[in-house]
């Protein structure tokens, strides 16, 4: 996948997620404070606006760099921590790769995982 067929799948994944806000709360309130739910929805709400409204990216590793900010910056929480640095730091450990292969995507988890 090039960079706009990466941007194309993260957003459907993104509203996914946003989709997924209600049971994700439901079971949050069952075992801690219930906002787990709104956290997952706010910051992938927001990764869907960004790529929505096109920004610019010039390869698959600012893509994910750029997602991984994003969820930083909005998300909050632990997940924020968690989901933002694990986009940030695959992102930049295939920073430069113009498609999203098969190997450039076991190095994203192999590095995003090491530094997550």
């Amino acid at each position: 996948m090039n960079s706009q067929e990466t941007k194309q799948m993260l957003k459907t994944m993104s509203l996914n997620m946003v989709k997924s806000e209600p049971l994700l709360t439901k079971v949050d309130q069952a075992i801690g404070d219930g906002d787990h739910g709104l956290g997952i929805e706010r910051g992938f709400q927001n990764v869907y606006d960004m790529i929505d409204q096109g920004f610019e990216a010039n390869n698959v590793g600012d893509v994910l760099t750029k997602v991984g900010t994003k969820l930083l910056t909005t998300m909050g929480g632990a997940s924020g921590a968690i989901f933002g640095t694990l986009f940030r730091n695959g992102g930049k450990a295939v920073a430069g790769e113009p498609e999203l292969t098969t190997p450039v995507v076991a190095e994203f988890w192999q590095l995003a995982r090491r530094y997550s």
